[in-house]
């Protein structure tokens, strides 16, 4: 029997998702707080939750 469907893990495999994540992040902080980041400074961003990024970037209600 063959395969029907093929699943890829796009962790990095396929798709550089780092980028787009810290994109949104820098539109996302400036949007809300007016500041603006640099990419090295929001590296810490990848592969944990948003909540914890908000209460590490000072949200007062994230």
């Amino acid at each position: 029997m063959g395969y029907k469907h093929l699943f890829f893990d796009m962790d990095g495999t396929l798709v550089d998702y780092e980028k787009a994540v810290v994109a949104t992040w820098q539109e996302t902080i400036l949007q809300l707080f007016g500041k603006r980041y640099e990419t090295a400074e929001l590296i810490f961003v990848l592969g944990i939750p948003g909540v914890t990024t908000m209460v590490r970037l000072g949200a007062e209600n994230p």
